[in-house]
């Protein structure tokens, strides 16, 4: 399009030629901007769809990513052994156990074989008593047989426990006023019946053996010993008993301390214990031929270092715990832990 001509310089038909230019100029760019409207329009819808792709792509992305963390989760426990006995802390109670078929399966009775003896409990050396049956009479024809005519054919021995009750000792200890002097005297007790807890050296023996190796709880050490033995005891006198005997250990446990301090290699452990109502650690030490039990108030490193005493031995077996550590030449650590 040329520029417009000054005013004042159209003559004749120039300016309806000038108005037509100026339509058709006008006309030219309407119709590129409808073109480039249209292709604006194109554009948006292009760029709509995209974006649309766009969402539907990164909900596919994760959707995706969460059934791949599903199946690394599940690949890992495939890939990773099942909790058993043998390798965790899994008590024997809950290790899995295989389903049978259900069927009771007949078990064929054994023959002896000709020319072996046959196995079974041998009889007692030193029986109580001995019952001697015969046969009266025949069961076929009824003869009589006398008893000189016959001889053992089948010997076997029927044990019973007796019935056990307390048995009883009541002391009396017998005084009265001296004739000479007017004081009131009594008499001592005899040797090992002293005044005191009235339960003998049998169930303190008996009790400790029940509670510490058979690991039977008071509440049911309580229970047999009024059920089978027909003795009442409490469980708060199981406790002072235990704690009145506590003093005979001491020697003993004193000679194991000393026994675990020559040790070559020690491996110890720690873990949490009630005593009381409250928490207390109960410690482990296993040398060469010892194994001690220490059951006390702190986890710190002064109980290690007072059962051993200044000793050091060449190896210590234990886990990374701060109070583990420094109490032997070389460490080891525990490859249970």
């Amino acid at each position: 399009m040329s520029p417009l001509p000054a005013r004042g310089t159209l003559a004749g038909g120039e300016p309806e030629a000038l108005l037509r230019q100026v339509y058709e100029a006008w006309q030219a760019d309407w119709a590129q901007w409808q073109v480039d409207r249209a292709e604006l329009a194109v554009t948006q819808a292009a760029l709509t769809s995209t974006q649309a792709e766009l969402t539907s792509t990164q909900a596919e992305l994760q959707e995706a990513g969460a059934q791949i963390a599903q199946l690394t989760a599940r690949m890992e426990a495939l890939e990773k052994p099942a909790k058993t006995p043998e390798n965790s802390s899994t008590p024997p109670s809950k290790a899995p156990k295989g389903n049978t078929n259900g069927k009771n399966k007949k078990k064929k009775k054994r023959r002896r074989r000709k020319g072996r003896p046959g196995q079974g409990r041998p009889l007692h050396p030193d029986p109580d008593r001995t019952v001697d049956a015969h046969v009266t009479t025949c069961p076929h024809c009824h003869a009589e047989l006398a008893a000189s005519e016959q001889k053992p054919h089948a010997v076997y021995d029927r044990i019973e426990l007796p019935p056990v009750r307390p048995d009883v000792t009541r002391v009396r200890l017998h005084g009265g006023r001296c004739p000479q002097c007017g004081r009131l005297v009594m008499a001592r007790p005899p040797p090992g019946l002293e005044r005191g807890s009235p339960f003998g050296a049998s169930i303190v023996t008996l009790a400790f053996y029940l509670h510490y190796a058979q690991a039977i709880s008071l509440e049911r050490l309580r229970a047999l010993f009024r059920e089978v033995f027909q003795l009442t005891i409490s469980e708060g006198a199981l406790v002072n008993l235990f704690r009145r005997a506590r003093p005979r250990f001491q020697a003993q446990t004193a000679a194991l301390r000393k026994r675990l301090r020559t040790s070559r290699m020690i491996c110890s452990d720690e873990t949490s214990a009630r005593v009381e109502g409250r928490t207390w650690w109960e410690w482990v030490f296993v040398g060469d031929e010892v194994v001690l039990h220490e059951v006390a108030p702190t986890r710190g490193k002064r109980v290690p270092q007072e059962v051993l005493a200044g000793a050091r031995p060449a190896i210590w077996v234990a886990d990374l715990f701060g109070s583990q550590q420094g109490h032997g030449e070389r460490m080891q650590v525990c490859l249970a832990h």
